[in-house]
């Protein structure tokens, strides 16, 4: 079962709950979206797009010593993401697409359109828990609503965390060679 990482803001090997949830079922590449029309309307300086593009170089040099293709795709926008994933997914015979939650609106409401679009399809969308200490909305009061009072709150993560700090994923296995280039790191 092949399988595709899809890294978004999330570019690293290292304690990265989607990538070795990709490797542990299957063949894995990796893809990152272009997405220059999206980044205009979020109005990102070019110094923080320079920054993602010279960390795609560093990411693809760590995927290349795990055997992992690093492909780039081009959806001007996020409305284009379900459909040049699931053109992608087509082209490499994907079984499922791997991802780490963002939590932001647009990001939820593009991940849904995704998830929608790879379904329709017979492909899988697996959605993974990272970069965080809690779910949102998971640390409540005793009646089940939110706290109003900092200081309680505080209290609840410390008492969790002392029991159930979220533990480090490792490094994934390398995986076979996969007859597929890594596409070249656009520049600005």
């Amino acid at each position: 079962m092949r399988q595709l990482i899809w890294f978004r803001t999330d570019l690293r090997v290292q304690d990265n709950t989607a990538l070795t949830a990709a490797m542990q079922a299957g063949p894995t590449l990796a893809v990152f979206l272009l997405s220059p029309g999206q980044w205009l309307a979020h109005d990102d300086a070019p110094c923080k797009i320079d920054f993602w593009l010279r960390n795609l170089l560093e990411l693809e040099a760590q995927l290349r010593q795990l055997n992992v293709p690093l492909l780039i795709r081009h959806a001007e926008h996020w409305r284009d993401a379900p459909a040049v994933l699931a053109s992608l997914c087509r082209e490499q015979a994907i079984d499922s697409v791997q991802v780490n939650r963002e939590y932001g609106l647009h990001e939820d409401r593009r991940d849904r359109d995704v998830a929608d679009q790879l379904d329709s399809m017979g492909a899988g969308f697996h959605s993974h828990t990272d970069r965080l200490l809690f779910q949102p909305g998971s640390i409540l009061t005793r009646s089940g609503g939110y706290f109003q009072v900092f200081s309680q709150f505080r209290k609840v993560c410390y008492q969790r965390l002392h029991t159930a700090l979220p533990r480090c994923v490792g490094l994934p296995q390398t995986q076979a060679p996969l007859a597929i280039d890594s596409d070249t790191i656009p520049s600005l």
